[in-house]
């Protein structure tokens, strides 16, 4: 049985370096299947403060929490963690 997941955030930072404001990242099996933008309170999604950012490797685009976040800078403070999402 597949697992997934829709987690939200603050921000999400594509692989290009941009970042996109208050978006869903949708996970199965903690692979990256697709992400929209989060339009109000919406069902069955995971809220987490800071960034989520994307990156591909061989079994396709996983994603990791940073937290904290300098939001202004827009970079990793320190203390910042790097978590993998599955």
């Amino acid at each position: 049985m597949n697992k997934i997941r829709k987690i939200a955030s603050h921000y999400l930072c594509l692989e290009d370096g941009r970042f996109l404001r208050r978006q869903v990242v949708v996970l199965e099996d903690g692979i990256v299947r697709s992400y929209y933008a989060l339009t109000g309170e919406m069902e069955d999604i995971e809220w987490m403060p800071g960034v989520i950012e994307l990156h591909t490797d061989n079994s396709g685009i996983i994603a990791y929490l940073l937290y904290p976040y300098d939001f202004i800078e827009m970079k990793p403070v320190g203390g910042t963690q790097r978590r993998l999402l599955k």
